[in-house]
């Protein structure tokens, strides 16, 4: 399965211990899901990574180990689709990363632009699910196996 993290749950899965956004992250790593990226997404990702840089282990490297895990990302340019509902542009090419890619799901933080009526309808003619990441966690205890999910990573879903 493929999936898209937008840059607010991919970088709070690595930073947040106990939240949601770090059992989607870890859940996408350790169920071998492929993670989608794209040239757009990644700027994304090294720029709120170099305004966010710590001292130590940095911010920039960890979050490099994240997509580089297992080699599990699938690369890929953006789709250009004029119809996407969505007016930011750093929103857009998320959308438009899931599209070229073939993802089965967006799991965002902010639902404000990616759970609106008209965007969710967009998605779901692309065969796209955006998903809040609380929602996220819900959908994937709740059904595990449709996930491929295995036992030994229970205890990622457990409130």
């Amino acid at each position: 399965m493929r999936v898209v993290l937008d840059t607010s749950v991919a970088f709070a899965g690595v930073f947040l211990p106990a939240s949601a956004a770090r059992k989607v992250v870890k859940t996408t790593i350790e169920a071998c899901w492929e993670m989608v990226v794209s040239g757009p997404m990644l700027a994304e990702y090294m720029s709120v990574a170099n305004q966010h840089g710590r001292p130590g282990r940095g911010l920039r490297e960890r979050f490099m180990q994240l997509i580089g895990v297992r080699g599990k990302c699938h690369w890929v340019e953006p789709a250009s689709i004029p119809d996407c509902p969505l007016s930011s542009q750093g929103d857009r090419h998320v959308a438009l990363t899931a599209v070229a890619g073939g993802a089965s799901y967006i799991f965002a933080r902010n639902d404000k632009d990616f759970l609106r009526p008209a965007f969710t309808k967009w998605c779901a003619g692309k065969g796209i699910r955006p998903l809040k990441v609380d929602d996220a966690v819900k959908l994937l205890a709740s059904q595990p196996s449709r996930f491929a999910l295995p036992a030994r990573l229970s205890w990622l879903l457990t409130p």
